[in-house]
């Protein structure tokens, strides 16, 4: 039970409400941890683009971030990767 708890605190709704609560909606929106708000915003702020649309130095970025998941993915995943 205590790595539960302890995965709590990586979700901003969670830790932040003192009153004890369970969220059950989730099949509707779920609760994200701050990494991924955090990765949100970064991929926000630096890699608003299209990818793979273009003739600029952003959307090459853009794309070369695509790819790299892309292939994290795959390998996580174990399967080809298809772009």
């Amino acid at each position: 039970m205590s790595s539960l708890v302890n995965a709590k605190n990586d979700f901003p709704l969670f830790s932040e409400r003192k009153d004890a609560f369970h969220y059950l909606d989730s099949a509707s929106t779920t609760q994200k941890p701050q990494a991924v708000i955090l990765a949100v915003a970064e991929a926000y702020k630096r890699f608003c683009a299209n990818p793979q649309r273009g003739d600029y130095r952003l959307r090459e970025d853009v794309t070369e971030k695509v790819a790299s998941c892309s292939e994290t993915l795959s390998r996580f995943f174990n399967v080809p990767v298809s772009l």
